[in-house]
């Protein structure tokens, strides 16, 4: 899985979880062709990075509105059209670095995937059943799991940096290199358009089992929910295979069941067995009987 839900993070509060979905179903269902960005020379002096994301907070809704969104409930529909899929979302976000996220389809079952603020998890029939994220791909689902990640971009990411401008389709955009925190994190570039400082495209490379994956994301469709505005149409290519996505509801400031965020049975099992190896103590059959117990006295004759 790759990383990582925007206001345009609709999921769990990052835009890449779109393309960490996409990932999960892209190992299974090889696609399409991705679509490519016509380059243009840029014919001005360039904003900064830190203008451009400042620039889309402002323009989605501000960060006062952001900031009365406390957490998020998604549902959505996702389809593989070369190969006729149709699959649902459920998709919940909250602070702390807490997501969970349920895919349901007649074709394969359920896929979840989720975080409890330390520890990236996903549940993938195909793959395998319960598998615990590690090291750049944890990094990365923790990064995604930030709720209202826009806004605080600057937590995340440890240099944004305005490179150029480009089309992409027939949008004049300003291209930016994004570097996020972590040793092993990898670059990221996001295209903002030139006429509204909306997010149009964003290119990423999402960690999976089979390695790293380039991710190519679309976004279309802006319509503004508790006055934040949110894309609620996103096109994801994956290893030339794409997958759409569409926003059925969104909603924040909901009921979320007290036990949403927390670690499944399977998951727990799993981090208890790495425990335990770990640890690494003896068998009990090695157990050895203390001194005590080799050399105790027998009680005295009365």
């Amino acid at each position: 899985m790759a990383r990582r839900f925007s206001n345009v993070r609709t999921w769990t509060g990052s835009v890449r979880i779109v393309g960490a979905l996409a990932t999960s179903l892209v190992v299974a269902f090889p696609l399409l062709t991705p679509p490519f960005a016509r380059a243009q020379d840029p014919a001005e002096k360039l904003p900064s990075g830190e203008s451009i994301l400042d620039k889309y907070v402002e323009v989605t809704g501000g960060a006062a509105a952001y900031r009365k969104l406390t957490n998020r409930k998604l549902t959505g529909t996702m389809n593989i059209p070369s190969q006729g899929l149709t699959m649902k979302l459920t998709s919940y976000g909250a602070s702390a670095n807490k997501s969970y996220t349920l895919i349901e389809s007649e074709a394969f079952g359920q896929i979840e995937f989720g975080t409890d603020g330390k520890v990236a998890w996903q549940i993938h029939p195909v793959m395998g059943g319960p598998r615990i994220m590690e090291d750049a791909e944890r990094d990365g689902a923790m990064r995604e799991a930030t709720f209202n990640a826009d806004l605080e971009w600057r937590s995340i990411y440890a240099k944004v940096e305005c490179v150029g401008m480009e089309n992409v389709g027939e949008t004049p955009c300003y291209k930016v290199q994004i570097t996020p925190n972590g040793e092993n994190a990898k670059p990221e570039t996001a295209w903002y358009a030139k006429d509204t400082s909306l997010l149009v495209k964003r290119d990423s490379i999402a960690e999976s089992p089979m390695g790293e994956i380039p991710t190519s994301l679309l976004f279309d469709d802006y319509k503004k929910v508790d006055g934040v505005l949110f894309s609620h149409r996103q096109t994801v290519t994956q290893m030339g295979s794409e997958i759409n996505f569409t926003t059925d509801s969104l909603a924040h400031n909901v009921e979320i069941p007290a036990d949403r965020f927390d670690l499944p049975e399977g998951v727990k099992q799993l981090l208890a067995e790495a425990e335990k190896a770990k640890s690494g103590g003896p068998k009990d059959a090695d157990k050895k009987p203390d001194d005590t117990e080799k050399h105790e006295k027998p009680d005295d004759p009365k």
